[in-house]
């Protein structure tokens, strides 16, 4: 809770952005990441990606590269960015987001 302070935007809620976003999780086998996102700007996915050595995940700190995330990682932000497409942006009765939030991602990456 104390990272995810540092993390995200505050308020959540902005002109500028709607308070929501995703969060992915990453073991991999030198180091563990979370990416922490949000939509902003109606269309604009921010994020930023927390690191830290495999065996101590609770020591996650900013990423030190300036990397976007991984092939595995991009699979889920492209499940996201369908879901905001259909129920955001194309929505004929206006941003839908219950039904964006209520999406799941179920596939093994």
């Amino acid at each position: 809770m104390r990272t995810a302070r540092t993390v995200f935007p505050a308020p959540a809620v902005a002109p500028d952005r709607y308070g929501v976003g995703f969060v992915i999780a990453h073991d991999a086998p030198r180091l563990c990441y979370a990416l922490a996102c949000w939509w902003a700007e109606k269309n604009e996915v921010h994020q930023r990606i927390l690191s830290a050595r495999a065996d101590r995940p609770e020591h996650l700190a900013p990423h030190p590269s300036p990397a976007a995330g991984c092939v595995w990682e991009l699979s889920v932000t492209d499940f996201e960015r369908r879901a905001w497409m259909t129920h955001v942006l194309a929505n004929p009765g206006g941003p839908d987001l219950d039904a964006y939030l209520a999406q799941e991602y179920n596939d093994d990456v």
